[in-house]
């Protein structure tokens, strides 16, 4: 989900460059001591997304999703792309979220 910036209370987000990235998920699950050196390869991707602000995109589905499992996925800049974001607990979250179905 990547709201507009006037539909944003106190998050922010700025892009330079472009904004494609490449989405995936990954061979192994990522926690809090993963680091961008020990994060597990890309086992799958996607292939790469134009996000938009004001755009909600569907990436992709996964082939299995093991019940009670973690699952990690990667977002990587293509090109020149680049984002920062500050998300804190006000409305319209930005993110990558995972919907089952």
């Amino acid at each position: 989900m990547f709201p507009t910036q006037d539909q944003l209370e106190t998050s922010a987000y700025e892009i330079s460059g472009g904004s494609k990235f490449e989405i995936g998920y990954l061979s192994g699950v990522a926690d809090k001591q993963t680091t961008y050196a020990t994060a597990p390869k890309m086992a799958h991707s996607f292939g790469e997304f134009d996000l938009k602000p004001g755009h909600s995109t569907i990436i992709g589905k996964r082939p299995e999703c093991p019940a009670g499992e973690a699952v990690s996925f990667w977002m990587s800049p293509v090109g020149d792309s680049c984002i920062n974001y500050f998300q804190d607990y006000n409305p319209c979250p930005i993110g990558l979220y995972v919907k089952a179905s």
